[in-house]
């Protein structure tokens, strides 16, 4: 019934219950194995496939389990009746997931990756000293549940750093601290009650918030990014009642909404009612003068969420970011919604707070605003001096990555299959666009935050041989 060398595979990573499981379960699905087949005894398929016993009995218990056979008493285990849409299979998941897989196991001499930071540069020293410190003496404290909204001290000196930053006025009770922000805006749309309203997105934007909208069911339009940022006529025709918006550094187009729309935006949002949700992660760096202050700030018309992370700004795998609502909706969440669990522990919570309190995270920033300029400097020079009037730098106001457009007559696809020929890693601009009928002259995003100088000069280097 099953032959040894179909089922389980060497080189995969999988155990051996899971693959023999998975085997049987597509057998199924296919019909290979119909409705009331009778499935060989553990003791008789581990002899016959030269495995444990335990690994058989791990494996029908899982198809048991989900339905796949069922036992009859003193009789055996038989494949059971399915429903016909149960029965479907689900290549695309699979493909997708090994594509992934094979990305991550390709190498990259240079990755152009617009989410990585600079480590190199970051005071590790200091945060093992903080984390010792909160370690020894032990404190029992920090390994319990945390309050939902989050440690109340690291509310405090966010609050403080916001409002001295980023132009943001909130108290600590209107923040609410979370692993991800997509796991906010899902207490967010907790508060609103799930009223299901139109939201407009930026377009090209944010893949995450998208797929967020959806899985919650919300009529979504995206609306195109100019120049300056969201088009605003567009957007007061579109409906919505809720906006995404990322004003201080839009991605993936890296341009800045100047002082002046934002001011009109937010009087139409008043005027119409509509909630505004400002995702702000690196507004920090901006190259050319201050950074403009956030869309919180500038209004009292209590209709501003805003959003933003530590990612950025620390490292990737910190995963705290923070809401900050306004009081109307904070007060909601206060009465109703204390029942969610904390997602970050209380010991990253502490660390964090600590390293904000003492001063380090505001010299780490100023340090990295440096080197960053430095960087992004030294990357429109490279582009400029090796790639030639045939790419065009059409975003690169702040943030960690600019965007270019290539006219050599290469397609996106093939500009980037070509650069990863020299082990040069750039990013999809197409993958960020809800409307791609308007696309036309390819467009890629070229991150530089975590790449040292040489290899930012090194890496457009190979791609003007990539694209010549």
């Amino acid at each position: 019934m099953f032959e040894l060398a179909s089922i389980f595979k060497k080189n995969l990573d999988s155990p051996l219950y899971c693959q023999l499981y998975q085997h049987i379960r597509e057998e199924i699905k296919s019909d290979k194995l119909p409705v009331g087949t009778k499935l060989p005894s553990i003791r008789q398929l581990s002899q016959d496939l030269n495995i444990s016993k335990n690994t058989v009995e791990l494996a029908y218990q899982q198809l048991t389990d989900e339905g796949y056979i069922k036992s009859r008493p003193r009789s055996g285990l038989y494949v059971a009746e399915l429903e016909k849409d149960f029965n479907r299979s689900v290549p695309v998941l699979a493909d997708s997931r090994q594509k992934e897989k094979d990305d991550l196991n390709k190498e990259y001499k240079y990755d152009f990756d617009p989410n990585a930071v600079d480590l190199e540069h970051f005071p590790f020293s200091i945060w093992r000293k903080i984390t010792n410190e909160c370690l020894n003496p032990y404190r029992d404290d920090l390994f319990k549940y945390d309050v939902t909204m989050g440690n109340n001290e690291l509310r405090e000196v966010i609050s403080m750093y916001l409002r001295h930053s980023r132009g943001v006025y909130c108290d600590s009770n209107q923040i609410i601290i979370g692993a991800t922000n997509q796991y906010l805006i899902g207490i967010l749309f907790q508060i609103l009650s799930f009223d299901k309203f139109k939201v407009a997105i930026e377009d090209p934007g944010c893949i995450e918030m998208k797929s967020i909208f959806k899985n919650f069911c919300f009529d979504f339009v995206g609306i195109p990014v100019d120049n300056d940022g969201i088009d605003l006529e567009k957007l007061k025709c579109s409906g919505a009642k809720l906006v995404y918006i990322t004003p201080s550094k839009q991605f993936p187009c890296s341009v800045v909404m100047p002082i002046g729309k934002r001011l009109s935006l937010l009087k139409w949002a008043e005027e119409e009612d509509v909630l505004i949700i400002e995702g702000d992660y690196d507004g920090e760096y901006r190259y050319h003068g201050k950074p403009i202050p956030a869309l919180q700030g500038l209004t009292n018309a209590n209709n501003v969420i805003y959003l933003s992370t530590f990612s950025k700004y620390i490292f990737p795998s910190i995963c705290i970011s923070y809401m900050v609502l306004p009081e109307k909706l904070a007060k909601i969440y206060n009465d109703g919604l204390y029942f969610h669990e904390q997602s970050v522990p209380r010991i990253s919570q502490q660390i964090l707070y600590q390293f904000i309190e003492g001063g380090y995270f505001e010299r780490h920033l100023r340090k990295m605003r440096n080197l960053y300029s430095k960087k992004h400097t030294i990357l429109i020079n490279s582009i400029n001096e090796f790639l030639g009037d045939k790419v065009t730098i059409v975003g690169k106001d702040a943030g960690l990555h600019i965007l270019i457009q290539v006219d050599n007559g290469m397609t996106e696809e093939e500009l980037i299959e070509s650069a990863a020929l020299r082990g040069v890693k750039v990013y999809s601009y197409k993958d960020y666009l809800w409307n791609s009928d308007t696309y036309s002259i390819p467009k890629l995003i070229i991150g530089f935050g975590g790449l040292n100088i040489d290899s930012i000069v090194d890496g457009i280097k190979l791609l003007k041989e990539a694209w010549n």
